[in-house]
Formats: structure tokens, C-alpha cells, sequence
């Protein structure tokens, strides 16, 4: 799932991703997610670290008002200390703001 530049709020497209993730953890009552943010490198690190935890936030929020414990998730802003792809293009920005999901033990 990914955000628009400087956006907090999932994009479109991801709304269907989050249902689908909702449907397995509604499926796992025992599965804890890390819900991790992410962005590319474009502002300081310090703004970036905020707009990842907010981005974090925003999906433990829908995930939340759609029935999942919020104590089964744990959002984590990453900031832009973990591209997926090198930050030299608007494509590879792209795809480094987004949130990865994590399985906790």
C-alpha cells in the first residue's frame, strides 16, 4: 500500500489491500501486526520520522474502526531510514512511501 506525496491518508487503491488485510486478521484473533511507516527522503528527517508515524496511525485508525483491536497493532514510523529502492526518481519515491506489515511473535 502506498501515499501520496506528503499524505498521511492511504491512497485509493489501498483501501481494497486493507480489507483484504482486515479479513485475515479478523481470521487470526491471536496475530499481533506491526503496521510500519515509511517515506521517501524528500524533507528532513525529523518531518519524515512524523509523516511516517502519522501514516502508522492512519491504518491502525481504519483497522481499528473496522472491528481489530487496536492493542493487536503496533504502528512504527520508520521515517526514511529503510527505502525499499534508491530515492533518485518520483517512481522509486513512490514506492518507498508506504507501510509494511509485520507479524509479531
Amino acid at each position: 500500500m502506498t501515499f501520496g506525496d506528503g499524505n498521511a491518508q492511504p491512497d485509493r487503491g489501498s483501501i481494497s489491500f486493507l480489507d483484504n488485510l482486515l479479513d485475515i486478521i479478523s481470521r487470526c484473533p491471536d496475530m499481533v501486526i506491526e503496521v510500519g511507516g515509511h517515506t521517501d527522503d524528500v524533507g528532513s528527517a525529523a518531518a519524515n520520522s512524523r509523516l511516517s508515524q502519522r501514516r502508522a496511525n492512519a491504518v491502525v485508525k481504519y483497522l481499528s474502526a473496522k472491528g481489530i483491536d487496536a492493542d493487536r497493532l503496533k504502528p512504527i514510523g520508520y521515517g526514511e531510514a529503510d527505502p525499499l529502492v534508491p530515492n533518485t526518481n518520483a517512481q522509486n519515491r513512490a514506492k518507498n512511501r508506504r507501510i509494511d506489515f509485520k507479524v509479531q511473535n
